[in-house]
């Protein structure tokens, strides 16, 4: 196990590493998840079994106080420990004025479990939204929004993904949806307002009046059991994305007596899969 810290403090220079290290034991004899048994001699802490745990990285003067960079590292993974010693770095205030985690290799195994979890969740409701838009429209296929006011993500700021970046990757419009976007597939507050081009486009299109009628009145979706599913998972899609967004962004996933986050996360998970399922 492997975390980064920076931390801002007041120490003596050469005497980083030794409080550095004193604060782990503190934390270790303290904790009641960590068993380990440290040699107890600080007039030879380089004998501690803890010695190399603690790599510093940099420790820059800066005004009257010093920005200090270090490594925290251990042969076996002690869940609790970045944390637990996190909070007693911050604990030492007036002494150390600022902590933040950086690369947290726990974090990291954590947040790959669910960005796997999810991709699977997101490809399936993918699949599903698409067969329904496909049997909707039945043709234009890389133009399934073209009634609905929902703009897709841009491949950069200059571009937006086009039918031969579609085919090129074996994708659709609904690959540059974010989960929040979903929701409103089925919301006739998006739906398109009729241009006079696409009034135009329809009578060109349309072999008849009662046809043309069809293609006016009908956008959008329309089969019950679409707009059925639409509305079903909608109320499921905003803590999917909540949790996303702290793993894309690298950002820790928030931590409360009852991990309010995970829980609503797990539940709605549940309940989309189980929607994608029956449909």
């Amino acid at each position: 196990m492997k975390v980064d810290f920076q931390i801002i403090h007041s120490f003596k220079r050469r005497k980083l590493k030794e409080k550095l290290l004193f604060l782990l034991k503190e934390t270790i004899d303290e904790s009641t998840t960590i068993s380990i048994e440290i040699e107890e001699k600080p007039e030879k802490i380089e004998g501690w079994s803890i010695f190399d745990w603690v790599e510093i990285k940099y420790n820059y003067p800066s005004g009257d106080k010093y920005i200090a960079g270090f490594s925290l590292s251990t042969e076996e993974e002690l869940k609790d420990l970045a944390n637990d010693y996190g909070q007693k770095l911050q604990s030492k205030t007036g002494i150390i004025d600022l902590v933040i985690k950086y690369n947290d290799e726990v974090m990291a195994i954590s947040h790959q479990e669910y960005a796997k979890e999810i991709f699977e969740l997101e490809m399936k409701l993918r699949e599903a939204i698409s067969f329904i838009f496909l049997d909707t429209y039945k043709e234009d296929y890389y133009n399934l929004l073209k009634d609905i006011e929902i703009n897709i993500e841009p491949i950069d700021k200059k571009s937006k993904p086009d039918e031969d970046y579609f085919k090129a990757h074996f994708e659709s419009e609904l690959f540059f949806l974010n989960f929040s976007a979903y929701s409103k597939l089925n919301d006739t507050e998006y739906l398109k307002g009729l241009k006079y081009t696409s009034l135009i486009e329809a009578i060109k299109a349309s072999n008849s009046y009662d046809e043309m009628k069809q293609k006016i009145q009908n956008r959008g979706i329309r089969k019950k059991k679409y707009q059925d599913f639409l509305a079903r998972i909608k109320e499921n899609l905003d803590p999917i994305e909540k949790l996303r967004n702290c793993i894309a962004h690298n950002r820790s996933i928030e931590r409360s007596s009852n991990n309010k986050m995970i829980v609503n996360y797990e539940r709605a998970r549940d309940k989309l899969k189980e929607s994608i399922g029956d449909f």
